[in-house]
């Protein structure tokens, strides 16, 4: 499935990660985890919990106070996700594309927006998603590849 390219709101972000595709899959897939790793995600739930997620499987979450209903429309390990998802007032399509880069993969999430509340709050909804799927891509990248800080070693004398 591909977004709605005349949908009112489309958003189109990227970030490479140093890890395999299989790695980032491994991770994007793990959708009762969300929450664990991206704090926007609250009450992530598969419907069929004991069986693996494929094309057609339906699960069930909130993005800040948005609850949605979400099924994957689209399964390619490890390289595309998308899943299609209802809310109040708004529909959504959601790709999640690995590539395998020199560095390690190219995560691209692209999203259409689009329903009542859209229209009526275009401006806002394209703000906040641009915000929420920028975190999400940094966050996913924290995960995978936690930034090394230094150690400040404190010395009594």
């Amino acid at each position: 499935m591909e977004i709605n390219t005349k949908a009112p709101v489309i958003v189109s972000q990227e970030i490479t990660v140093h890890s395999s595709p299989e790695q980032v899959w491994k991770i994007l897939t793990d959708i009762k985890s969300w929450n664990t790793w991206f704090r926007y995600i609250q009450k992530p739930q598969l419907e069929k919990k004991k069986q693996p997620l494929a094309e057609g499987s339906l699960f069930r979450w909130q993005l800040r106070s948005l609850a949605l209903t979400s099924t994957i429309t689209g399964f390619f390990p490890p390289h595309r996700l998308s899943w299609r998802s209802k809310g109040s007032g708004t529909r959504s399509v959601t790709v999640w594309s690995l590539q395998a880069v020199e560095s390690g993969t190219l995560v691209r999430c692209e999203q259409s927006i689009e329903g009542l509340m859209v229209l009526l709050f275009k401006a806002q909804t394209l703000t906040a998603m641009q915000d929420v799927t920028d975190r999400w891509l940094f966050s996913l990248k924290e995960t995978l590849n936690p930034l090394k800080r230094p150690v400040t070693a404190i010395t009594k004398t």
